[in-house]
C-alpha cells in the first residue's frame, strides 16, 4: 500500500504536538500503474538490445527509450 500525506502539525508552547490536520490518501494503483508502464518500457529496451544484431533500430532510439524508464 503507498499513502500520500499532507498535513499541518498544531503544537502547544512546548513544541509538542497536540492535533494533526490534513489528508491521508491511497495512492497505490497509480503507483502500480506507473510502475507496470516502466517495467514495459524496460522489458522493450531489453528485447531490442537482444535483437540489435539483426535489426536496423538506431542507438539514439534505444537511448531514448532508456532514458523514459530511468524515473
Amino acid at each position: 500500500v503507498w499513502i500520500n500525506e499532507i498535513a499541518d502539525h498544531e503544537r502547544d508552547d512546548r513544541g509538542n504536538v497536540v492535533r494533526n490536520v490534513g489528508t491521508i490518501q491511497d495512492i497505490t494503483e497509480q503507483i502500480e500503474e506507473h510502475t507496470s508502464e516502466l517495467q514495459s518500457r524496460r522489458n522493450l529496451v531489453c528485447r531490442l538490445l537482444l535483437e540489435k544484431k539483426n535489426t536496423n533500430y538506431p542507438d539514439k532510439y534505444i537511448i531514448t527509450l532508456l532514458r523514459r524508464t530511468d524515473h
